[in-house]
Protein backbone atom coordinates (compact mmCIF):
# COMPACT_ATOMS: atom_id res chain seq x y z
CA UNK A 1 0.00 0.00 0.00
CA UNK A 2 2.70 2.20 0.97
CA UNK A 3 4.43 2.06 -2.10
CA UNK A 4 1.25 2.90 -4.14
CA UNK A 5 0.37 5.79 -2.08
CA UNK A 6 3.88 6.76 -3.30
CA UNK A 7 3.15 5.93 -6.84
CA UNK A 8 0.16 8.08 -6.64
CA UNK A 9 1.70 11.25 -5.38
CA UNK A 10 4.87 11.44 -7.54
CA UNK A 11 2.16 11.36 -10.99
CA UNK A 12 0.07 13.77 -9.60
CA UNK A 13 2.43 15.83 -7.30
CA UNK A 14 1.76 18.76 -6.61
CA UNK A 15 -1.76 17.88 -6.32
CA UNK A 16 -4.52 19.32 -8.25
CA UNK A 17 -6.25 22.31 -7.03
CA UNK A 18 -10.27 23.01 -6.11
CA UNK A 19 -12.47 25.84 -7.24
CA UNK A 20 -12.26 27.09 -3.44
CA UNK A 21 -8.74 26.52 -2.73
CA UNK A 22 -7.56 27.98 -6.11
CA UNK A 23 -9.20 31.36 -4.64
CA UNK A 24 -7.93 30.51 -0.97
CA UNK A 25 -4.56 30.24 -2.50
CA UNK A 26 -4.31 33.85 -3.70
CA UNK A 27 -5.61 35.39 -0.97
CA UNK A 28 -3.42 33.92 1.23
CA UNK A 29 -0.82 34.98 -1.28
CA UNK A 30 -1.86 38.69 -1.19
CA UNK A 31 -2.51 37.86 2.54
CA UNK A 32 -5.97 38.57 2.84
CA UNK A 33 -6.98 34.84 3.46
CA UNK A 34 -11.12 34.45 4.50
CA UNK A 35 -13.01 31.48 6.11
CA UNK A 36 -15.18 31.45 2.57
CA UNK A 37 -14.58 28.04 3.65
CA UNK A 38 -14.35 26.97 7.61
CA UNK A 39 -12.06 29.24 9.82
CA UNK A 40 -10.02 25.78 10.35
CA UNK A 41 -9.44 25.16 6.65
CA UNK A 42 -8.04 28.39 6.10
CA UNK A 43 -5.11 28.22 8.43
CA UNK A 44 -4.96 24.35 7.75
CA UNK A 45 -4.14 25.32 3.83
CA UNK A 46 -1.90 27.79 5.02
CA UNK A 47 0.36 25.72 7.53
CA UNK A 48 0.53 23.29 5.18
CA UNK A 49 1.27 25.29 2.14
CA UNK A 50 3.80 27.58 3.76
CA UNK A 51 2.01 30.48 2.99
CA UNK A 52 0.40 29.75 -0.34
CA UNK A 53 4.44 28.75 -1.45
CA UNK A 54 4.43 25.26 -1.10
CA UNK A 55 1.88 22.56 -2.57
CA UNK A 56 3.57 19.49 -1.93
CA UNK A 57 2.91 19.11 1.82
CA UNK A 58 -0.82 19.41 2.01
CA UNK A 59 -1.38 16.96 -1.14
CA UNK A 60 0.79 14.29 1.38
CA UNK A 61 -0.82 14.78 4.38
CA UNK A 62 -3.97 14.77 2.57
CA UNK A 63 -3.68 11.53 0.51
CA UNK A 64 -1.72 10.05 3.58
CA UNK A 65 -4.85 11.02 5.48
CA UNK A 66 -7.67 9.65 3.38
CA UNK A 67 -5.30 6.35 3.55
CA UNK A 68 -5.16 6.25 7.43
CA UNK A 69 -9.22 7.01 7.53
CA UNK A 70 -10.35 4.16 4.97
CA UNK A 71 -8.12 1.72 7.17
CA UNK A 72 -9.48 2.96 10.70
CA UNK A 73 -12.99 2.73 8.88
CA UNK A 74 -12.20 -1.08 7.59
CA UNK A 75 -10.40 -2.35 10.74
CA UNK A 76 -13.59 -1.05 12.82
CA UNK A 77 -16.55 -1.72 11.07
CA UNK A 78 -15.29 -4.86 9.41
CA UNK A 79 -13.50 -6.80 11.58
CA UNK A 80 -15.38 -10.16 11.75
CA UNK A 81 -15.51 -9.65 7.85
CA UNK A 82 -11.73 -10.67 7.14
CA UNK A 83 -11.65 -11.70 4.15
CA UNK A 84 -13.45 -8.07 2.68
CA UNK A 85 -11.64 -6.13 4.93
CA UNK A 86 -7.81 -7.63 3.74
CA UNK A 87 -9.15 -7.27 0.09
CA UNK A 88 -11.37 -4.47 -0.39
CA UNK A 89 -8.53 -1.21 0.88
CA UNK A 90 -6.11 -2.42 -1.58
CA UNK A 91 -8.35 -2.68 -3.99
CA UNK A 92 -9.27 0.38 -2.76
CA UNK A 93 -6.07 2.04 -3.23
CA UNK A 94 -5.21 0.88 -6.47
CA UNK A 95 -8.59 2.59 -7.69
CA UNK A 96 -8.25 5.63 -9.37
CA UNK A 97 -10.83 7.75 -7.12
CA UNK A 98 -8.32 6.78 -4.47
CA UNK A 99 -5.57 8.95 -6.19
CA UNK A 100 -7.66 11.38 -7.99
CA UNK A 101 -9.62 12.65 -4.45
CA UNK A 102 -6.38 12.19 -1.97
CA UNK A 103 -4.51 14.18 -4.47
CA UNK A 104 -7.24 16.95 -4.66
CA UNK A 105 -6.58 20.14 -2.74
CA UNK A 106 -9.49 20.71 -1.05
CA UNK A 107 -11.86 20.84 1.96
CA UNK A 108 -13.68 18.23 0.48
CA UNK A 109 -10.56 15.70 1.32
CA UNK A 110 -9.83 16.22 4.76
CA UNK A 111 -13.33 16.10 5.65
CA UNK A 112 -13.71 12.72 4.16
CA UNK A 113 -11.10 11.63 6.16
CA UNK A 114 -11.90 12.83 9.54
CA UNK A 115 -15.07 11.65 9.34
CA UNK A 116 -14.32 8.44 8.82
CA UNK A 117 -11.60 8.58 11.78
CA UNK A 118 -14.05 10.21 13.84
CA UNK A 119 -16.90 7.53 13.07
CA UNK A 120 -14.14 4.63 13.70
CA UNK A 121 -13.16 5.96 16.61
CA UNK A 122 -17.08 6.48 17.83
CA UNK A 123 -17.41 2.83 17.40
CA UNK A 124 -14.27 1.68 19.57
CA UNK A 125 -15.21 4.18 22.28
CA UNK A 126 -18.00 2.19 22.63
CA UNK A 127 -15.89 -1.09 23.07
CA UNK A 128 -12.89 -0.50 25.01
CA UNK A 129 -13.12 1.24 28.75
CA UNK A 130 -12.21 4.88 29.63
CA UNK A 131 -9.15 4.40 30.65
CA UNK A 132 -7.83 2.19 27.39
CA UNK A 133 -9.88 4.41 24.82
CA UNK A 134 -7.80 7.54 26.05
CA UNK A 135 -4.40 6.76 25.26
CA UNK A 136 -2.53 9.22 23.95
CA UNK A 137 -2.07 7.72 20.31
CA UNK A 138 -5.72 7.67 20.42
CA UNK A 139 -6.20 11.66 21.52
CA UNK A 140 -3.75 12.37 18.73
CA UNK A 141 -5.80 10.69 16.33
CA UNK A 142 -9.07 12.03 17.78
CA UNK A 143 -7.62 15.22 17.64
CA UNK A 144 -6.40 15.09 14.13
CA UNK A 145 -9.68 13.87 12.85
CA UNK A 146 -11.61 16.95 14.63
CA UNK A 147 -9.51 19.54 12.79
CA UNK A 148 -9.96 17.24 9.43
CA UNK A 149 -13.29 16.65 9.66
CA UNK A 150 -13.95 20.80 10.52
CA UNK A 151 -12.45 21.86 7.25
CA UNK A 152 -16.10 21.69 6.21
CA UNK A 153 -19.35 23.44 7.69
CA UNK A 154 -20.62 20.16 7.67
CA UNK A 155 -18.00 19.10 10.10
CA UNK A 156 -19.90 21.07 12.30
CA UNK A 157 -22.79 17.52 12.71
CA UNK A 158 -19.81 14.80 12.40
CA UNK A 159 -18.30 16.67 15.31
CA UNK A 160 -21.40 16.93 17.84
CA UNK A 161 -22.36 13.09 16.83
CA UNK A 162 -18.75 12.36 18.36
CA UNK A 163 -18.46 14.54 21.50
CA UNK A 164 -21.80 13.27 22.20
CA UNK A 165 -20.68 9.56 22.77
CA UNK A 166 -17.18 10.63 23.97
CA UNK A 167 -17.54 11.29 27.54
CA UNK A 168 -20.48 8.86 29.13
CA UNK A 169 -20.89 11.59 32.04
CA UNK A 170 -23.82 13.85 31.17
CA UNK A 171 -21.69 16.99 32.18
CA UNK A 172 -18.47 15.88 30.58
CA UNK A 173 -20.70 15.66 27.54
CA UNK A 174 -22.48 19.06 27.91
CA UNK A 175 -19.32 20.97 28.38
CA UNK A 176 -17.57 19.83 25.58
CA UNK A 177 -20.14 20.54 23.01
CA UNK A 178 -20.54 23.95 24.59
CA UNK A 179 -17.03 24.50 24.07
CA UNK A 180 -17.45 23.37 20.84
CA UNK A 181 -20.37 25.69 20.02
CA UNK A 182 -18.30 28.48 21.39
CA UNK A 183 -15.41 27.76 18.86
CA UNK A 184 -17.35 27.14 15.70
CA UNK A 185 -19.65 29.93 16.23
CA UNK A 186 -16.36 31.88 16.82
CA UNK A 187 -13.84 30.13 14.81
CA UNK A 188 -13.13 33.10 12.28
CA UNK A 189 -12.13 35.39 15.79
CA UNK A 190 -10.12 32.68 18.05
CA UNK A 191 -8.09 31.89 13.87
CA UNK A 192 -7.78 35.60 13.39
CA UNK A 193 -9.38 34.47 9.93
CA UNK A 194 -11.59 37.37 8.37
CA UNK A 195 -15.11 35.77 8.61
CA UNK A 196 -17.62 35.34 5.31
CA UNK A 197 -20.50 36.95 5.41
CA UNK A 198 -22.93 35.37 7.63
CA UNK A 199 -25.93 34.69 4.71
CA UNK A 200 -23.04 33.30 2.80
CA UNK A 201 -21.70 31.22 6.02
CA UNK A 202 -24.85 29.73 6.70
CA UNK A 203 -26.07 29.12 2.85
CA UNK A 204 -22.71 27.27 2.41
CA UNK A 205 -23.93 25.06 5.77
CA UNK A 206 -27.14 24.22 4.83
CA UNK A 207 -25.62 23.55 1.14
CA UNK A 208 -22.84 21.21 2.58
Amino acid sequence: NLFIIIAYYLIFAPGKLSVDSSILLEDIQKHNASSTGTAVYARYFQLLTINGNFLYLISLVNIISLYLGVKFFCQTYFANFSTFKNSFLPFFILSPFFGFVGMTIGHETPFVSGTLILMSFAKKRLQFSHNEFLKLSNLIIILGGLVLCNCRFDGFFVTLFFLFIFFHKIFMKALLICSYLLFFFLQSNLLLVPAAPQAFKYATLMGD
